[in-house]
Order: structure tokens, then C-alpha cells, then sequence
């Protein structure tokens, strides 16, 4: 039951319902797909030292060696919270009548500041 409210509530928000738990559902689904997506390359070692995409941090530009260690840990860590966005998700259509957790919700992609604390974190281990 809850899965069918769940999809009906990603439905609703691609199909433009006035419903914001729908939207909300939608927003926390997307943003943690795309968090991942682009974590898997960095996990994989497959993203070579550059100034556009990676975990992009003073520490990682000091050797290939940080850089490929904060890219993995990095690109872990910002999974490790895509999915806690998933898991939020049902919690729009589940508290749909709750105006103060729809509002928490909304700000669920705020998350990836823990992540970013915990990349500085293990920063700092580093040479």
C-alpha cells in the first residue's frame, strides 16, 4: 500500500499535481538517483584530477594520491546519504497531511552538508 502511494505520489508531481507531497516525493527520488549516479565514478577511481567534477577540495589537489583516496571516500560518503534521501521519500507521501514534515522534507537534500563534513573530516588524515 504504501509502495502504490509512493509511486502515486512521484506520478502525481511528473504529471503536475497540485499536491505538494507528490513534489516533494519527486524532489527527495531525484536528487538522491542523480547523488548516486555520479558518486559511482568517483567510488570506481574512474575520474582523473580536474577542476570541474569531484570532490574538489584544497587537500585533494595536494597529490594523485589524495585525489583518488577523497574522490572514493568521497564519492561513498555522498552516497551513503542519496540514499537516505530515498528513504525519505515515502515519508512525503506517508505524512501527507503534515504540513511541519512536509516542510522538513523539503529541505532533506541540506543533508549533503554532513557529507561534506565528513569529506573535510577525512581530509584532514591526509598529507
Amino acid at each position: 500500500m504504501l509502495m502504490i502511494g509512493f509511486i502515486n505520489g512521484l506520478l502525481g508531481a511528473v504529471a503536475g499535481s497540485h499536491d505538494n507531497h507528490g513534489l516533494i516525493c519527486f524532489e527527495l527520488v531525484s536528487i538522491g538517483v542523480i547523488g548516486i549516479a555520479l558518486s559511482l565514478p568517483l567510488i570506481a577511481g574512474k575520474v582523473e584530477m580536474n577542476k570541474s567534477y569531484g570532490i574538489r577540495i584544497a587537500k585533494a589537489y595536494k597529490s594523485l594520491e589524495n585525489w583518488y583516496a577523497l574522490n572514493k571516500y568521497g564519492g561513498k560518503v555522498m552516497t551513503g546519504w542519496s540514499v537516505v534521501l530515498l528513504l525519505l521519500a515515502p515519508l512525503a507521501v506517508m505524512f501527507k497531511e503534515n504540513r511541519a514534515v512536509q516542510t522538513w522534507l523539503v529541505y532533506g537534500p541540506a543533508l549533503y552538508v554532513f557529507a561534506m563534513a565528513q569529506i573535510y573530516w577525512f581530509a584532514r588524515k591526509l598529507p
